[in-house]
């Protein structure tokens, strides 16, 4: 193979690796390794227990996880779980936490609520509450801070605050668990990140010196990426954003346009 091509590609498949570790996944069907990304435990021992779809983390089960990029507080961050309380205990039931960032947790101590907290200017509150959860009752929620606003859909109802200010992500390690009921999954998810990774794949395959905004040199050099669709009609652009993820880049401009 020629060796002018041999860099390029080595990049590419490097950097689309990141994006698609770009959010961790633990289904805890009778393991503990997650998928989509390299976490290593740092504490706790697995055990699981039976669901109605197969396995989760058993009850009084908590893990530590050592840090990573994935895993820090960032814009867009998503968090998504399932789980089932099988008592209202009066303690905090922790679904993941990471100190100094972000938390989601049932606040059994401080009425049952589900909770969704990112901490600014060095402040836990305001949080967003969510419903007052149910033993025995499945909750399917996902939940994200957009950089302004806290955001939660649990079971189908949404829930949202406006949290806005400095944060300070670090290497504190990530928490899961306990709580008095199953785990069914956990996933963390940074599509900031995603779509960082996505475009410098791009930047590295990119050979011109210049981009077009559309006019007469029209829009070759821009290209939809992670789902996006683009059409352009008599110099017109018109982009479809799918997904969080997914955006319409010049990597020859090194910026992208997101929704």
């Amino acid at each position: 193979m020629d060796s002018r091509w041999m860099l390029p590609m080595l990049l590419t498949a490097q950097l689309l690796a990141s994006a698609a570790q770009a959010g961790i996944r633990w289904e805890f069907d009778g393991s503990d390794a997650p998928t989509g990304g390299r976490v290593a435990l740092l504490g706790g021992k697995p055990a699981f227990a039976p669901t109605d779809t197969g396995q989760g983390l058993a009850p009084g089960t908590t893990l530590t996880w050592a840090d990573t990029p994935e895993l820090r507080l960032s814009p867009e961050i998503e968090i998504a779980a399932r789980f089932r309380l099988d008592e209202l205990a009066k303690s905090a039931q922790v679904l993941a936490a990471k100190d100094g960032e972000y938390i989601l947790r049932v606040d059994g101590h401080e009425g049952g609520h589900l909770s969704f907290f990112v901490q600014i200017d060095g402040k836990w509150d305001p949080r967003l509450k969510g419903p007052v959860v149910q033993a025995g009752v499945w909750y399917d929620v996902h939940a994200v801070w957009s950089g302004q606003d806290l955001k939660m859909v649990v079971n189908g109802e949404t829930f949202t605050s406006n949290r806005a200010g400095r944060t300070k992500p670090g290497e504190a390690p990530l928490l899961i668990g306990p709580v008095d009921g199953v785990l069914d999954r956990l996933e963390i998810r940074n599509p900031s990140l995603e779509r960082a990774a996505l475009l410098a794949v791009g930047a590295a395959e990119q050979t011109v010196e210049r981009t077009a905004f559309g006019g007469g040199d029209g829009w070759q050099d821009w290209q939809g990426l992670a789902g996006a669709g683009s059409e352009v009609r008599a110099g017109t652009v018109s982009v479809v954003f799918p997904t969080d993820s997914a955006m319409f880049a010049s990597p020859a401009l090194a910026c992208n346009l997101t929704t």
